[in-house]
Parts: C-alpha cells; sequence; structure tokens
C-alpha cells in the first residue's frame, strides 16, 4: 500500500491523516465486541494497514524535518518537537509489538490474551487521538497564536 504518488506533501499527509482515522474506526467496530479468533485476521489486517500508514505519515512528516516549520518559527520549541517526535516513534513500535504478538500466538492464545490485547489496543488508540491532539494543537498555537 504505497500512499506517496501524487500531490503535495500537505495533500499526501491530509489523505494518510484521514485513513488512519477511518482505521482506528476500524479498529474499534472490531474491538467493540469481544472479538474472537474468527476475527484475528481481521484486526491483522487493520493493524497492518495502520502501521503502513504511520509508517507513510512518519516519512512525509520527516521529509524536510519533522515540524521542521514549527522549529524555524519558534526556535526555542526545538525539544517539544524532539519529544512529540519520540512518542510517535514510541507509538508505532508498541502497535508493532501488539501486531507482532498477535501473529505469534495460536488461536487459543488468542482466545485466552484477548482482554489483554483488546485492552492495549484501546489504550493505544487513546494514545494515538492525545498525540494527534497535541500535534495539532502545537501546529495552531505556533501559526496561529502571537507568543
Amino acid at each position: 500500500m504505497e500512499l506517496k504518488t501524487n500531490g503535495t506533501a500537505a495533500d499526501q499527509l491530509a489523505r494518510v491523516t484521514q485513513l488512519e482515522y477511518l482505521l482506528i474506526g476500524d479498529l474499534r467496530d472490531l474491538l467493540d465486541d469481544r472479538p474472537d479468533s474468527t476475527d484475528r485476521k481481521w484486526l491483522m489486517a487493520v493493524l497492518d494497514a495502520l502501521l503502513q500508514s504511520l509508517n507513510t505519515e512518519r516519512e512525509l512528516k520527516d521529509e524536510g524535518g519533522y515540524f521542521q516549520k514549527v522549529v524555524d518559527k519558534r526556535p526555542a520549541w526545538s525539544r517539544l518537537v524532539e519529544r512529540l517526535r519520540e512518542e510517535n516513534l514510541q507509538m508505532y513500535d508498541r502497535l508493532f509489538e501488539l501486531r507482532i504478538m498477535m501473529d505469534l500466538m495460536s488461536d487459543r492464545q488468542f482466545e485466552k490474551a484477548i482482554t489483554h490485547l483488546r485492552g492495549e489496543l484501546m489504550k493505544w488508540m487513546m494514545w494515538f487521538t492525545a498525540h494527534s491532539s497535541r500535534e495539532e494543537r502545537l501546529l495552531q498555537t505556533a501559526f496561529l497564536v502571537a507568543v
């Protein structure tokens, strides 16, 4: 799934972000009911697509530097930007760990671990949403507010 095909980087990033929110919605729908081994392949497919999308988003954001425009406008915010970038990497790594964990489990192990996995994925989704809000607030504050 290659998402960087045409348009400006901003357009591509907007499409990737929209896709991520759709995938988060799909993941939430799958987790609303207690998933079982028959839902496992769908969970893994959504996680695979979400990981690909997150990777593409990071590549797009890293072109020219992660929030480099913010750092250029507000140099004192470079540490804040770096913390957000590190958190972005940690979120990706955590979701990748959960995906690998699911892949390594037998159906029986999956059935036993689903409550734990469901809780971890729900926590990850809240983390993702909070992180996205922090990024958006950073951009808004940097460019719309006179500091």
